[in-house]
Formats: structure tokens, C-alpha cells, sequence
């Protein structure tokens, strides 16, 4: 009788080795992987918010996915939810900065692409597209309820469990409820499709009065002065 308590002792033992051993190892892999999603997710985060901002290398970085099984779904649909938002206004910004006519109707702009205006009239509908590309993104994406669809449907996030969810919820919170960034996002839009419309209301009039105007010295120069006076006030509209 006490070989069989004895016996029933050791294999309680070994349970209780094996149930802490497997414990232990199972929360030094959930910590190995939570490091693993924290460092991803700190390099997406400095890519952000960089001095100098690379689309490419947001694009490059929100397709590597280092984590492993649950953490990689919350790692790959927050720097999906955090690009939707970034890139449209950055690559916005860096359009505005490179376009020929950042600086106005030049004569060097009319004098390289006249008469039909190709290329500066493909660089406002670029500009227009991401203006409105830009308005999309404040419109729809700054709810709790739209982010959360980037992580999964009702189904996949009760699977997922409240665990993921919040961790998920921790790296985009501070995003999905910035009404201040949406509203500024808003007020930005307007400002280009305002300008993108005032740029191509001057191109479409010099192409319009062709024959009517000759480049003199730095100024263009029309045949009448209701011509003068109309593209004066197109190009007071790009200064307002």
C-alpha cells in the first residue's frame, strides 16, 4: 500500500513539473512574441513619423509581418489601418512639392510644355486624385468600428479573443479618435482641390486663347486687355 502512495506521489510530482514546465515555456513564448510585435510595430511608428518620410519604406514595412499566429493578424491589420491613413496625405505632400508649378504659371512651366499643357495638366489630375483620395480617408476611416474591420468580422474577432483585440486597439486608438487630425485632413483636402482647380482653370485658358498670347520678357501677354484682366484673376485665385 505505501508502493502505491509512493507511486501516486512521483506521478503527481511529474504532473505538476510537466503542467509549470509547459506553463513557463508558454509564457516565455507569448513574451518572446509580444517583444517581437512591440519592436515591429516601434519601427512602422518611427517610418511614420520620420523628418523626412519614405512612402516606399511605409509600403515595404507594412508588408513584412515578423510576428507569429495571432500577433501577426494584430501586427499586419494595425500597420494596414496606419498606412491607409499616412500614405494618401504624404504622397499628397510630396506631389504638391515636386509639380512644376509649385511656384506658380511660370514662363519656364509655359515654355517647356505649351501648347497643350500634357504634362502639367497630368500632374494636377494626379494631385486632384490624391486630393480626393486624402478626402476618403477622413470620411471613412476615423471610427472604432472601421478599424476594427481591418483586424476581422464579427466571427474572426470573437475567435481572435479580447487579448488580441486590445492589443490591436492599443497601437490605433490614439488615431482612430484624433478628431482634430481628421478635421485636419478635411481642411487640407479643400485646400488642393481648391488649388488643383484654380491650376487648371489658367492651364485650360491658355490653351482655350491659343494664338491670342506671346510669352514677353517674364509675363505673358494677350492681345486684349478682357484677356489680361481674366488671367490675372485666375492667377489670383492660385494665391488665395
Amino acid at each position: 500500500m505505501r508502493k502505491v502512495g509512493f507511486f501516486i506521489v512521483c506521478a503527481l510530482i511529474v504532473l505538476v513539473t510537466a503542467a509549470g514546465t509547459f506553463f513557463g515555456i508558454t509564457y516565455l513564448n507569448r513574451k518572446t512574441q509580444e517583444e517581437t510585435f512591440s519592436a515591429a510595430m516601434e519601427e512602422f511608428r518611427q517610418a511614420i513619423v520620420a523628418d523626412e518620410v519614405d512612402v516606399d519604406l511605409i509600403h515595404e514595412l507594412s508588408e513584412n509581418i515578423y510576428s507569429d499566429e495571432n500577433y501577426a493578424y494584430v501586427e499586419e491589420a494595425a500597420k494596414t489601418y496606419l498606412r491607409d491613413i499616412f500614405v494618401p496625405y504624404y504622397s499628397m505632400q510630396a506631389l504638391e512639392q515636386k509639380a512644376p508649378f509649385k511656384d506658380g504659371i511660370t514662363k519656364e512651366l509655359i515654355e517647356s510644355d505649351q501648347p497643350n499643357f500634357e504634362k502639367s495638366l497630368k500632374n494636377i489630375d494626379s494631385m486632384s486624385e490624391y486630393s480626393s483620395l486624402v478626402y476618403a480617408v477622413a470620411d471613412s476611416l476615423f471610427s472604432h468600428e472601421t478599424a476594427l474591420e481591418y483586424l476581422g468580422n464579427k466571427d474572426e474577432l470573437a475567435e481572435m479573443g479580447d487579448y488580441y483585440i486590445e492589443l490591436y486597439e492599443d497601437q490605433i486608438e490614439e488615431i482612430y479618435d484624433d478628431k482634430d487630425m481628421q478635421r485636419e485632413l478635411f481642411n487640407y483636402y479643400a485646400k488642393m482641390d481648391k488649388k488643383c482647380t484654380a491650376y487648371k482653370e489658367v492651364i485650360n485658358f491658355l490653351i482655350n486663347n491659343s494664338g491670342s498670347w506671346h510669352i514677353e520678357g517674364d509675363s505673358v501677354v494677350f492681345k486684349t486687355t478682357w484677356m489680361t484682366n481674366q488671367y490675372n484673376q485666375l492667377l489670383a485665385n492660385i494665391a488665395q
